[in-house]
């Protein structure tokens, strides 16, 4: 099949991907600042629509964490820096100032419980990794990770 695309209220302009069962899109975050959207639905029976109500949760519950989820990505990236930078070159604020947030994966709960990650650019502070924050459909974090 195709990737198709469709327009959303509260999501934007979503395009489906059935090789990959997830939507793929772009939202606005602020009126100046945009990000790159993953609605993963990994489950070959169910019709690409089914994700998207849980998806507009997920994506309120995002807006709504967004502080405590920058916190905790500025946390870990702040003393992950401090062991592996001996001399501390860069001021915590510094630090925190190479973040900056790429995407998120909304993932219905297709295996269990459904879960987002928040995905932010390390500003190349470890290589030119992402740090992704996981999060349950309440908002409580679970975990932070240095990935790629």
């Amino acid at each position: 099949m195709e990737p198709f695309n469709f327009n959303d209220t509260t999501l934007g302009t979503l395009t489906w991907h059935s090789e990959y069962r997830e939507w793929q899109g772009t939202v606005q975050i602020t009126p100046t600042e945009s990000i790159e959207v993953i609605i993963s639905t990994g489950n070959d029976s169910s019709e690409p629509a089914d994700a998207l109500p849980e998806a507009r949760e997920q994506w309120q519950t995002v807006l709504d964490a967004l502080p405590k989820v920058r916190d905790a990505a500025t946390a870990f990236c702040i003393s992950r820096y401090c062991k592996v930078e001996p001399d501390h070159s860069l001021s915590d604020a510094e630090v925190a100032d190479h973040l900056s947030m790429e995407g998120v994966t909304l993932q219905s709960g297709f295996l269990g419980a459904p879960t987002i990650m928040v995905h932010f650019s390390d500003g190349d502070l470890f290589g030119g990794h992402s740090v992704d924050v996981e999060m349950n459909g309440q908002g409580d974090i679970e975990g932070v990770f240095l990935n790629g």
